[in-house]
């Protein structure tokens, strides 16, 4: 969780940066909203793992452990003026 909330800190910087406010205020208000809301998160998830079919290993094997958001800045720092990102934010 240390890392998803470092990563979290720096988009909401980024976006700080580039002027895009109101994106970077949704991801405070998300966490906030997280928090708020654990308690009922917690019960939810408690009920439908214990329906749960497949095991944690086969849902791990399946899953990328780099940040992908990492990824996707790396391409926009390199790519910034292209076509693919004129329109995006």
């Amino acid at each position: 969780m240390p890392i998803y909330f470092l990563i979290l800190v720096l988009e909401s910087t980024f976006f700080l940066i580039i002027n895009k406010r109101s994106i970077a205020k949704s991801n405070f208000r998300a966490v906030i909203w997280n928090i708020r809301n654990l308690k009922t998160t917690l019960m939810k998830r408690k009920e439908i793992q214990s329906t749960r079919k497949v095991s944690d290993i086969k849902i791990l094997s399946k899953m990328s452990f780099f940040p992908n958001k990492i990824l996707i800045f790396f391409d926009f720092i390199k790519n910034w003026n292209s076509i693919k990102w004129k329109n995006y934010f």
